[in-house]
């Protein structure tokens, strides 16, 4: 079963891939607001595709919970990680625990292939009005301009991130890091934790 992992990798990438690029492609050009929003659900379901495959070939660790995920891509990217996560994880909603996963994968990996990062900051906490994650790293950063190309070519690593959390009605803001790199705040909404989530 192991040895056919890479093989069913490859056959998704071919049949689901191709076809959420060819959507992309035919909808990049359309300014309407409905098309856009479709744009950022189709670059977030290339990231979490292209995520799925690399896990089936090995390139990826599994990860269990949002702690473990940041713990092991850290690992993974060869970066030293300072946690704090201010909440309990089980009172996370499955969809927003999967969307936090995600954009903390993208931006761990962007932080030490493209950036240059040693070591990254990554903070989750929510309030009345939902949940905030922020993670801040060493690297070279992001100047504005770099910024507005790599969205404008719809680079997965910007793009995907802020279709991740459009998914959840949530933003994704990009600046500079007080450590000198880039750093990434992700908001989704919802306020405190149910009685059922506690």
């Amino acid at each position: 079963m192991a040895s056919s992992a890479p093989a069913a990798a490859d056959a998704l990438e071919r049949e689901v891939g191709e076809a959420l690029l060819a959507s992309l492609f035919a909808l990049r050009s359309d300014d309407d607001p409905s098309a856009r929003r479709a744009t950022s659900a189709l670059y977030a379901a290339l990231v979490e595709l292209r995520a799925t495959t690399a896990t089936m070939r090995g390139d990826l660790p599994a990860v269990a919970g949002l702690a473990n995920a940041v713990a092991r891509y850290a690992k993974r990217y060869g970066l030293a990680v300072e946690l704090d996560i201010a909440m309990e994880e089980r009172s996370l909603d499955r969809g927003d625990l999967a969307v936090l996963v995600g954009i903390a994968r993208e931006a761990l990996e962007n932080a030490s292939r493209h950036g240059g990062a040693r070591t990254v900051q990554v903070a989750v906490a929510r309030d009345r009005t939902g949940i905030r994650l922020v993670i801040e790293d060493d690297g070279s950063g992001l100047s504005v301009g770099d910024l507005e190309r790599a969205r404008s070519r719809g680079e997965l690593g910007i793009a995907g991130m802020e279709g991740l959390a459009l998914s959840r009605h949530g933003t994704v803001t990009f600046g500079r890091s007080k450590r000198g790199g880039l750093r990434v705040e992700a908001s989704l909404p919802g306020g405190p934790p149910t009685a059922a989530q506690r």
